[in-house]
């Protein structure tokens, strides 16, 4: 998930974790361990109440569907 652009990543630390890079990052590593979509997108769904249909989320999973789909 490191294909984001500058302005993209700065959006997701915005809207997706109230401005706190720290928390970005450690998702953004734990989401690019997986191997697998399903698990991927189990663990936003467990661990975040995110809008899923938010442009941040949805570009979070347009980006994990082209890595492990």
């Amino acid at each position: 998930l490191h294909l984001l652009s500058r302005r993209q990543r700065q959006m997701c630390i915005r809207d997706r974790f109230n401005g706190n890079a720290d928390q970005y990052a450690a998702a953004i590593a734990q989401l690019n361990a997986f191997t697998d979509l399903n698990d991927a997108l189990l663990y936003i769904q467990e661990n975040y109440q995110w809008d899923p249909d938010s442009e941040g989320v949805r570009l979070l999973v347009d980006l994990l569907e082209r890595k492990l789909g």
